[in-house]
């Protein structure tokens, strides 16, 4: 239910970050932006399609071992509510996760176009004046290259604003709704467990297929919370380079423009940070993940 009326909030603040990033575009060169595209489009379509099958494989165990559908009345009334409201929920979440996609890879775009614009250096620029050509002095054209390298700069700081605005839109219309589903995700992930062992406790008296069923579910909450998960740790670890590239390059840089304008980009980020609210409550600890299988993988063998 939160996540229906959640919906046409996020809907308008969406038109706000389409706008954000049409902005940012026009400062930002995004190369083959059709390869993002077809990523995020082959990527909603995987999770709909497996999870469709996880719904499928539910819906068929209850049938089978129960027998709780015996019409279509019954189908509508007591299943497809449910399964309609599993489907509103993976929306949000990839809907958010597609948001947070699209932010954090032009961030990638942007820590590029730092790097690139302070190696950039010209030598010389030539012109015609009275169908002459005219060879610039060499102080004059270092000149110019400074005053275009510092205001290049100051003209990624701009990005960098427009991709903070996005990121607090995020966090302010889709990040409250993710925090509650992450929640119930942990729940099940801690319920469904328990149902497991208790069934398995039976002995040669617990049923398979509900062994089966809780399997399925664990793994299909699991993965909900590392799409989450995953997606926004890679934004903040783009976000964390990006501060690193800045203060490299500001350390290198001799020009007193372009430093002073490198300055003013490092005070900008670190008053305002790119970086999802969600990983201030939830944290993927992969060392303990890794600790974890290997412990299983030892005992099997």
């Amino acid at each position: 239910m939160l996540c229906i009326l959640a919906t046409p909030k996020q809907m308008n603040s969406f038109w706000k970050i389409c706008k954000n990033f049409n902005e940012i575009e026009r400062s930002l060169i995004i190369r083959n932006p059709k390869r993002h595209r077809i990523t995020s489009i082959l990527f909603i379509t995987t999770v709909f399609c497996i999870y469709t099958i996880f719904y499928l494989l539910d819906l068929l165990t209850w049938h089978a071992n129960y027998e709780k559908i015996d019409c279509a009345y019954t189908l509508l009334k007591d299943f497809i509510p449910f399964y309609v409201l599993k489907y509103i929920m993976l929306t949000e979440i990839l809907f958010f996760c597609h948001l947070v996609y699209f932010t954090s890879f032009r961030i990638v775009y942007l820590v590029e176009s730092l790097k690139k614009i302070i190696k950039e250096r010209i030598f010389d620029v030539s012109g015609f004046e009275n169908g002459e050509i005219k060879v610039l002095p060499p102080t004059m054209t270092y000149n110019m290259k400074i005053n275009d390298t510092a205001l290049r700069v100051y003209q990624l700081a701009t990005v960098h604003k427009k991709l903070v605005e996005t990121i607090e839109i995020i966090n302010g219309t889709g990040g409250f709704v993710i925090v509650i589903i992450l929640f119930s995700v942990m729940i099940h992930l801690v319920v469904s467990p328990y149902f497991l062992v208790s069934e398995l406790e039976k002995g040669r008296n617990s049923s398979m297929i509900f062994v089966s069923l809780q399997c399925m579910w664990i793994i299909a909450h699991a993965g909900k919370f590392f799409i989450v998960m995953e997606t926004c740790n890679h934004c903040g670890s783009k976000s964390e380079e990006l501060f690193i590239v800045v203060q490299k390059l500001f350390v290198q840089e001799k020009v007193v423009k372009t430093k002073t304008a490198l300055l003013n980009l490092i005070i900008q980020l670190k008053l305002c940070k790119t970086q999802i609210n969600i990983l201030g409550l939830f944290k993927l600890d992969r060392s303990l993940l890794t600790g974890v299988s290997n412990i299983f993988f030892k005992c099997k063998n």
